[in-house]
């Protein structure tokens, strides 16, 4: 008898907390935090190994990251880091004086970024969510390691490093594009493309400075972004 009323009970609780959250609905786009994971492709140009002062060839990589997304009512702030699968090859010239001609070339592993950026919601349809974004973009490199002979002097394998450590990482503006699609009370799936602008002496610029990148993926809703009233 016991076990029948605790069946009956547990079953009204459930019942409950159902209907309870059906009758709160979706939780609200504006003044929420999002956490999001996405997968994606991005470019980057390795060096041409020929002739390493020629532009070189654009490529994509696979990527996938996370990111964080704060919104307002038409705006908000935007956070994410991802790496892209890269396994590549960049040039940094051979040496410091004018005897040390040509370029050396040097293995490249995962391409890294952090983007920022200041996000704008220019409409509301009921379940979609366009926006634009405006930031920075931050690239590095995970490993980066020149390739030395046994001809190299002690000189020239300094001189590398120290090239190679300025070059491995750039900084430059981002734009953004996407729209977020609200598929359950707390679950969104979105899909976006970015172009972003680095130094032309980048490891992996190589005569193209310019990146682009799209990315799909899914955003949970954690809960409001400040203190409601009540």
């Amino acid at each position: 008898m016991r076990s029948m009323k605790s069946v009956a009970l547990t079953a009204c609780l459930a019942l409950s907390a159902i209907s309870t959250a059906q009758s709160q609905g979706p939780r609200p786009f504006s003044d929420s935090w999002f956490w999001g994971v996405y997968g994606g492709m991005t470019s980057y140009t390795p060096v041409n190994t020929i002739d390493p002062a020629a532009t070189g060839t654009t490529t994509m990589a696979a990527q996938a990251g996370g990111d964080w997304l704060i919104t307002r009512k038409t705006g908000g702030l935007y956070l994410s880091f991802a790496q892209a699968f890269v396994t590549s090859q960049g040039a940094v010239p051979n040496g410091p004086t004018s005897a040390d001609t040509g370029f050396r070339l040097v293995d490249v592993k995962a391409l890294r970024r952090v983007n920022v950026a200041a996000m704008v919601f220019p409409g509301n349809y009921l379940r979609l969510r366009p926006y634009v974004g405006f930031g920075i973009a931050f690239d590095y490199l995970g490993a980066a390691q020149p390739i030395f002979t046994s001809a190299d002097t002690q000189r020239q394998e300094d001189f590398a490093a120290s090239a190679v450590s300025e070059v491995k990482a750039a900084l430059g503006p981002l734009f953004m594009i996407g729209a977020q699609y609200r598929l359950l009370n707390t679950v969104s799936v979105f899909g976006q493309g970015s172009a972003s602008a680095m130094s032309k002496d980048f490891l992996l610029a190589n005569g193209h400075p310019i990146n682009v990148g799209v990315q799909l993926g899914i955003r949970y809703n954690i809960g409001s972004s400040i203190d409601r009233e009540y």
